[in-house]
C-alpha cells in the first residue's frame, strides 16, 4: 500500500521500526555496532562550533568528550584531558586545536598508537600550519616507509 522513501537493509525482525504515514511509510533500521566518539580539546569557540555539528556526547561516568583550553588553561591541564581522552575506549578521535597542541608538544611527539587517532585542526587564532604539524609529518614518513614494502 504505501512506498517506501528509502530503500533500507533490514538487520533482524526484532530491531526494526515502522512507521506510516497516512500514504507515507518510513522505516529504520537499529545499529548495533559499537561507535567511537570524536573528542575535542580546543579554545571555547572550536569546540563550541564542533558541539553544535553534534559531537557532543557524555560517557556511562558523565565524562564529556571535549575540553575548553583559554590563555589560563595550565599544560599539565591540556595533558591531563589527552591522556584521559586517549585512555577511553570509546574514543577513535581526537581534535586538539594548534595552540591547545603547542601546549602539550612533547605529548604529542611522543604518542604513536594508531587508535584513537589525533589530528590537529587550526583553531580560531590563525590558520592550519602545514610546515609544523608534527603529526601530518609522521604520517607522511609512514606512508613513504610502507610504499617501499
Amino acid at each position: 500500500m504505501g512506498k517506501f522513501l528509502y530503500d533500507i537493509k533490514e538487520e533482524s525482525s526484532d530491531s526494526n521500526v515502522s512507521l506510516s504515514l497516512d500514504s507515507v511509510s518510513v522505516q529504520t533500521s537499529v545499529v548495533r555496532d559499537p561507535i567511537l566518539l570524536i573528542a575535542i580539546i580546543g579554545d571555547e569557540d572550536t569546540c563550541v562550533g564542533y558541539l553544535l555539528g553534534g559531537i557532543g556526547q557524555m560517557d556511562d561516568e558523565q565524562r564529556p568528550n571535549y575540553f575548553i583550553v583559554d590563555r589560563k588553561t595550565k599544560d599539565v591541564d591540556v595533558e591531563a584531558a589527552f591522556r584521559k581522552f586517549v585512555g577511553r575506549g570509546d574514543i577513535g578521535i581526537i581534535l586538539i586545536t594548534a595552540d591547545a597542541a603547542k601546549k602539550i608538544s612533547n605529548t604529542l611527539h611522543s604518542y604513536n598508537k594508531a587508535m584513537p587517532m589525533v589530528m590537529e585542526i587550526p583553531g580560531k587564532n590563525g590558520p592550519y600550519e602545514i610546515n609544523i604539524d608534527h603529526i601530518l609529518k609522521r604520517a607522511k614518513c609512514y606512508e613513504k616507509n610502507v610504499s617501499k614494502w
